[in-house]
């Protein structure tokens, strides 16, 4: 039996909401709906007739007493609003009913809605995500077995149970709601993976009858992630790739389209930051030829994307590479101009941009015959690209495959990296730091050296921290893994900081075609496994700078649907680049049937380097001359390497102390309650206030961890603890570690 005097129960696609207290756990839904919006996180909460009216960027929820009902914004594509509803109608634990729902008046609080039932508060809290549903028990319950809560469901939208252990309402084109994975977080912060499971016209919830009895497991979550939705969808739908605008908060993804073995064109679609189409497919090369490898990439001074591809008026070639430009704002284009159209083969373009403020030149690297050539291409507004300045990076034709940084800042440095054949079955990562203007920043590095096959490697970083995720061949036979390194660039050129790191190993498993954008602390890694002749999957790893994953892997699953089991391609572009308080990214991938009629498309997922985390709590606790604690370099979260513990207000004349230890009730003295301490470290006093970095580990192992902070002065003028002089200490600040 459950002895907890509170438990509150979660079930997140992403950051949980952590309970108000260290004595609080949560049953919680998770995000309900599609990701954040490009401008900001604005919510708000108004009354609305008898109940309560939500909006986030990205959906609306109207609360009523009989439950809520959550309509996404599903843009032009959806033919009028497709909304889920959801209402309680019981909670049981084993055969024993626990609550049985009734119509309750919704309330607010705060960013909030709440429906009081006794004991049990069901709570909505309205986040820029989307709703994170809980339900807080502050009751022992009875009963004895598993923990279900049922609500039941209205929706045009067709749900499906995915493998990852979420559920998708979806209508197919469209896009629609996801709900995520189950999680209990007990009285102590542990936290355990429960069930969601469809029941008829009700989803249910459940907990293990283990948990609830008051087991702790540890617990892996995933990161914030959104709805995937459909970026275009037709027979030969394939290999896409994406870029950012920043002026225009605009993504652009572009495609292949094939209409048979001699004429594929290039498409394009523009998008906001939430994945909504903004105006109609944008037709880049619909010539009667045959075009492959459309890459993108962004300028920011003219707010244009420059598209290079490859193509011929055969499909064996010879190939030439070309690009147009397309502008962010409106979708208008330049015509295709020529950047390699000789009597040889160019192939194998890839764009680099600029999301600097100085200059309006992308970077084009390609793959000839005899090995690789770069060039500058200028894209001023409102007139045609001009390629220039194209230098040899590579004359051997044992170099290919090259790949490039996403962007350039302020720094105006690039990373270029590609695959240099050594042996028949031995190949190495080579990279080159390279200016904006194409100048070599040093010489070569050479990433790899080994006697394995190290392949199609990609790249990016922020001009100064770099990461290189590739294809490796296993030891004695054909499948592949994925393997990562991560460098650091200067004016000097690139040193190697972590070599050759495993990131996904699955031995006869051929996990192959990475890709990687920096998010701000840590960096997102894509790539495709394959398990079966017709099986595909894609996948996202958040990797830190010691190549080192911090979540659990993300199934980029599309939209599912009979025979839809083929995804592929995975290429995403993020916004950290362009706006370092943009951590997040769109990931776009093929995915297609494995049955006749063989139709594919390219889906779109959004994923976030860090969520909001559980937020802290201050307990008190504060007296004398002691200061403000607080927090800063974001969120409390795996991976943060940027966090720190602040304090402010203190005595400028008081030694400081930062303490850190677990929850409890403390020590006293006067009207001073002190945190036990685990750790307690002198700082430096600056004018009253002081700053301890507390970088976060990648070990996703620590997620549901509760701490408690303080600060304690000595020497200070004034002290109400009468066994200490001289003593003051700030507020305790009661952290608990997201994901």
């Amino acid at each position: 039996m459950n002895t907890y005097s509170h438990f509150f129960v979660a079930a997140a696609v992403a950051a949980i909401a952590g309970a108000a207290s260290a004595q609080e756990a949560a049953f919680s839904q998770g995000h309900l709906g599609l990701p954040m919006d490009a401008i900001g996180r604005a919510t708000g909460i108004a009354a609305q007739g008898d109940g309560l009216l939500a909006v986030g960027p990205a959906y609306k929820a109207d609360f009523a007493a009989t439950g809520v009902r959550y309509t996404p914004a599903l843009g032009e594509k959806a033919p009028h609003n497709l909304p889920l509803s959801l209402s309680l109608q019981s909670i049981r634990r084993g055969g024993t009913l626990v609550h049985e729902a009734s119509a309750v008046a919704p309330q607010q609080r705060g960013q909030a809605v709440v429906y009081e039932r006794g004991s049990i508060l069901e709570r909505y809290d309205v986040l820029a995500e989307g709703l994170e549903q809980s339900f807080v028990f502050d009751a022992p319950l009875g009963g004895d077995g598993d923990l279900v809560v049922r609500c039941g469901f209205q929706s045009e939208l067709a749900p499906t149970l995915r493998d990852d252990g979420t559920i998708s309402f979806l209508r197919p084109e469209v896009g629609g709601v996801r709900i995520g994975k189950v999680v209990g977080i007990d009285a102590d912060g542990d936290r355990v993976f429960g069930t969601l499971r469809l029941a008829g016209d009700a989803l249910e919830l459940v907990l293990p009858d283990a948990f609830v009895d008051g087991a702790h497991f540890p617990l892996v979550l995933d990161p914030l992630i959104g709805t995937e939705f459909t970026v275009y969808s037709g027979n030969d739908v394939y290999e896409p790739d994406i870029a950012y605008d920043v002026t225009n908060a605009r993504y652009l993804a572009v495609f292949n389209r094939r209409f048979s073995f001699t004429d594929i064109d290039v498409y394009g679609q523009r998008m906001d930051s939430t994945g909504a189409a903004v105006g109609g497919i944008i037709f880049i090369d619909t010539s009667i030829s045959t075009v492959a490898r459309p890459r993108v990439g962004g300028v920011n001074t003219t707010d244009r994307f420059l598209v290079a591809w490859q193509r011929s008026g055969s499909p064996f070639g010879p190939w030439d590479v070309v690009c147009r430009a397309v502008n962010a704002s409106d979708g208008l284009m330049s015509a295709i101009v020529n950047i390699a159209a000789t009597a040889a083969d160019e192939f194998n373009p890839v764009v680099g941009g600029d999301a600097g403020v100085s200059d309006n030149d992308a970077v084009v690297v390609w793959e000839t015959d005899t090995g690789m050539n770069a060039c500058q291409v200028t894209c001023a507004a409102g007139v045609d690209p001009v390629p220039f300045g194209t230098i040899a990076l590579s004359n051997s034709s044992f170099d290919n495959t090259p790949s490039i940084s996403k962007a350039t800042d302020a720094t105006a440095r690039h990373v270029i990296c590609w695959s240099r054949a050594v042996l028949l079955s031995d190949s190495e990562i080579i990279a080159q730091a390279v200016t904006k203007d194409l100048a070599l920043v040093g010489g070569e590095l050479t990433v790899t050296n080994n006697s394995v096959g190290d392949t199609r490697p990609a790249v990016d970083g922020d001009g100064a921290n770099f990461m290189v995720a590739w294809e490796r061949t296993e030891s004695g036979g054909s499948t592949k893994d994925i393997a990562c390194a991560f460098l650091l660039a200067s004016g000097s050129g690139l040193t190697l900081s972590v070599g050759a790191t495993a990131l996904e190993a699955g031995v006869g498993v051929d996990e192959y075609g990475p890709d990687i954008a920096y998010l701000g602390t840590r960096f997102c890694v894509t790539f495709t496994a394959r398990t079966g002749a017709l099986l595909d999957n894609c996948y996202a790893w958040l990797v830190n700078r010691s190549c080192t994953t911090c979540n659990a892997k993300v199934l980029l699953d599309g939209l599912n649907g009979s025979g839809w089991n083929r995804e592929s391609a995975p290429r995403l572009a993020g916004r950290w680049i362009h706006n370092n308080a943009l951590d997040d990214a769109i990931i776009v991938f093929g995915e297609a049937q494995d049955a006749p009629p063989f139709n594919s498309r390219v889906i779109g997922q959004r994923i976030e380097n860090q969520g909001p985390g559980t937020g802290t709590t201050n307990v008190g606790g504060g007296c004398g001359l002691g200061g403000n604690v607080g927090t800063s370099g974001g969120p409390f979260v795996v991976g943060n390497s940027s966090f720190a513990l602040t304090v402010s207000g203190a005595d400028p004349a008081a030694i400081l102390f930062l303490s850190i230890g677990f929850p409890g009730t403390g020590l006293f003295c006067g009207s001073c309650t002190l945190t036990n301490p685990l750790a307690f470290g002198f700082k430096v006093n600056v004018a009253g206030s002081a700053s301890s970095p507390y970088p976060v580990p990648c070990e996703p192992s620590f997620v549901g961890l509760s701490l408690e902070t303080q600060w304690v002065s000595f020497n200070t003028a004034f002290s109400p603890c009468p066994t200490a002089p001289g003593l003051s200490a700030s507020q305790r600040l009661r952290m608990t570690l997201g994901s």
